[in-house]
């Protein structure tokens, strides 16, 4: 480092804000952030070590020789270098005054699993213990590249702060006394918390008094391209909040041309308005705006040289404002992508990643309408969601324009919108002018849908906005792409089944469809609990196949299971066992063994095979003994007449709390009820003209 960087570079990174910075790039990430001068082969600031290194080479404190068998040159760029301990860590220059001074070190972290069992391989062989060695890999978390590279820039993006801030410390020192009121306002300024109105009305002020001004403003860019005022000092005539457009006003002038506007024309001659870009190199941040005392223009050299140096410690505030708002919108979005990537992670179902889907972008972007048009498995339909009421009209252009077919009719049956949100039909409807962001969704190199969000409040969505919006994209496109396959299986599975059910009812029910029965009032009690759709499913292939044991029973002892011996009875009852024994051994058939196994379990525990009683007999398997004998009660039997639904249902309600559980029973009889109210069957009639479900 040159010695004429040295003071500077060393304060800053021994500053609070340095720290501060690191700290919560550590916190939020694991990743530990040190700076490193390589040309001098020392460290001058680092969040500590993890274990994983101090296990792996035993070495000391970090620094570049303890660090790396060849330490990177101190004129290398930014790269991804291997440490000593086998990690990979990000390498960024950090350049001040147009010449690079140390280099940001981001570690502690593996980019694959691949990574972390090579890793895990090397710790062995360096004579470390595996229970050592799995913990150490344990605290190391595993990162997408992308990841990796947005954290090393944040940590450089932080590094190139402290050194603004370090040198805009070291300009006040430098001021003489008689800018004393300068350099107060500037450590106000630098001090206080980057976007607080206090703070920002007080940079007003402080402009006001170096101008002699009675009253100003500030201006600050806002999404929908016009400014807003962010602050004011005296009786300024445009409240905090309100937006002007850039052209014709003189923020604007002063915005769009980075020069200083001086109104041509006064409504009071004894006032005039002066406008003042804020800038840092070649971005302007926004303008200032001060009333001022005609006779005071020009203004003094000396008041002219002091307004020049306190705008520079407003352009920085405000650059510290937006790199502080980019990164922790880097970091939102990063949340939000991993908190996303797990909600979908165990979704199998298209509806359940839709619904997950829309609650992101709703979550994600300032909108009025968003959501995911699907045109590929099959479907062809779109989920939006809403913030407020939505002209249909507007909501059926904005669907077709995010399809690709713009000025084409949209189905309005093919749309479901989800959230608050309503659809209205209004007369005359206004024309508003939309800002709209679409971008399409990739799976298997085929486009299979598209996301979009729209906004007609003036909102302006930018580069930051597609870029997260392309990655909730690829996200959903993956789970979307689960789901369809599972959905796939799963259909192939209830086939299987039901050839298998229907296989299994020649042999002992030949015309009685009892499985295809028992499935029904078990998915019918499932919903009326509200079971999750994995639970349903569950439920529609245990109902199928619950009777798979008896096939290996002798037909007599299925036809008249009463006029058999004790020995008899006894081989009738092993057919749950037996159904549990054959489930059990294919792979998707495998979770609803319990079910099969405890379905002719009793509450009070006089059922079989296990005696087990209430709540020690697995749910789902109390849900299809109710459903079973439902069935059971209500089909042809050779001992016995058929009962009609109020008759079984009044024999199942007599049993609740010996034979069956009282909560199950009565999830029955409330889905029977609504069924009958709804007009759907007769269920709770006496003619047996009433007592068929509908075909």
């Amino acid at each position: 480092m040159a010695d004429g960087y040295r003071d500077i570079v060393t304060a800053a990174f021994e500053s609070s804000e340095w720290r501060t910075s690191a700290d919560s790039i550590f916190q939020a990430t694991g990743t530990s952030v040190s700076v490193l001068d390589f040309a001098e082969g020392s460290v001058l600031a680092s969040t500590g070590r993890c274990g994983f290194c101090h296990l792996a080479t035993g070495a000391g404190s970090p620094g570049p020789e303890s660090c790396f068998d060849v330490p990177p040159s101190a004129d290398c760029g930014s790269c991804r270098v291997t440490c000593r301990a086998g990690l990979a860590t990000e390498i960024r220059p950090v350049a001040f005054e147009g010449t690079v001074v140390v280099h940001v070190m981001t570690a502690g972290f593996v980019t694959s699993t691949r990574e972390r069992k090579r890793l895990y391989e090397l710790l062995l062989v360096r004579g470390v213990k595996e229970e050592s060695a799995r913990l150490a890999l344990k605290a190391l978390p595993i990162v997408s590249r992308r990841a990796a590279e947005s954290w090393a820039a944040m940590a450089l993006s932080a590094a190139g702060s402290a050194l603004a801030a370090e040198r805009g410390r070291r300009m006040t020192a430098e001021r003489s006394e008689d800018m004393a009121a300068v350099l107060a306002a500037g450590r106000r300024v630098l001090g206080a918390t980057c976007g607080e109105p206090a703070a920002l009305a007080q940079l007003v002020g402080d402009v006001a008094e170096i101008t002699g001004a009675s009253n100003g403003a500030l201006y600050l860019p806002v999404r929908d391209g016009r400014l807003e005022v962010a602050a004011t000092c005296g009786a300024w005539s445009e409240p905090v909040g309100t937006r002007v457009s850039r052209e014709g006003t003189l923020p604007g002038r002063a915005y769009v041309t980075r020069r200083s506007v001086l109104s041509g024309e006064q409504s009071r001659r004894d006032r005039a308005i002066v406008a003042l870009p804020v800038s840092v190199g070649d971005r302007v941040h926004g303008a200032l705006a001060f009333s001022v005392d005609p006779a005071s223009l020009p203004l003094p050299s000396e008041q002219a040289v002091r307004l020049e140096r306190f705008m520079r410690f407003v352009a920085l505030t405000l650059d510290r404002m937006a790199e502080r708002e980019r990164n922790a919108r880097a970091l939102g979005d990063n949340q939000r992508l991993s908190e996303l990537a797990a909600l979908l992670s165990g979704k199998t179902d298209i509806d359940a990643v839709l619904r997950v889907v829309t609650a992101a972008l709703a979550d994600a972007f300032p909108m009025q309408a968003g959501g995911i048009v699907l045109d590929a498995w099959g479907l062809d339909r779109a989920d939006v969601v809403l913030s407020g009421p939505l002209n249909s009209s507007a909501l059926r252009s904005l669907v077709a324009e995010a399809a690709g077919r713009e000025g084409q009719s949209v189905d309005p049956d093919s749309i479901r919108v989800r959230g608050e949100g309503r659809v209205v039909d209004r007369d005359n409807a206004e024309e508003n002018e939309w800002s709209t962001l679409v971008v399409e969704m990739e799976g298997d190199d085929l486009t299979v849908g598209s996301l979009f969000v729209a906004s007609a409040d003036g909102t302006r969505y930018g580069a930051d906005d597609r870029e997260l919006l392309q990655r909730i994209a690829a996200h959903a496109a993956t789970a979307l792409q689960r789901a369809a396959l599972f959905s796939s299986v799963r259909d192939d599975y209830a086939k299987t089944i039901a050839a298998l059910s229907a296989s299994l009812e020649m042999h002992h029910r030949p015309a009685s469809a009892h499985a295809g029965r028992v499935m029904e009032f078990a998915l019918l009690i499932g919903e009326e609990l509200g079971l999750p759709k994995e639970a349903l499913e569950q439920l529609r292939f245990a109902g199928l196949v619950h009777e798979i044991g008896v096939a290996g029973l002798p037909h007599e002892i299925l036809l008249r299971p009463s006029a058999g011996v004790a020995s008899g009875l006894a081989r009738l009852k092993s057919h749950s066992e037996i159904g549990a024994s054959v489930s059990e051994q294919i792979a998707f058939l495998h979770d609803i063994t319990p079910i099969i196994l405890h379905h002719h379990e009793r509450w009070d525990g006089d059922g079989y095979p296990a005696a087990l009683a209430g709540e020690a007999i697995p749910a789902l398997a109390r849900i299809l003994s109710v459903a079973d004998a439902f069935a059971e009660l209500t089909s042809p039997s050779p001992d016995r007449l058929r009962m009609t639904f109020w008759e079984a249902r009044e024999h199942i309600e007599a049993a609740a709390g010996a034979q069956f559980d009282p909560a199950v029973v009565g999830a029955l009889s409330s889905a029977l009820d609504k069924q009958a109210r709804a007009g759907a069957t007769g269920l709770v009639g006496t003619d047996e003209s009433q007592t068929q479900l509908p075909a």
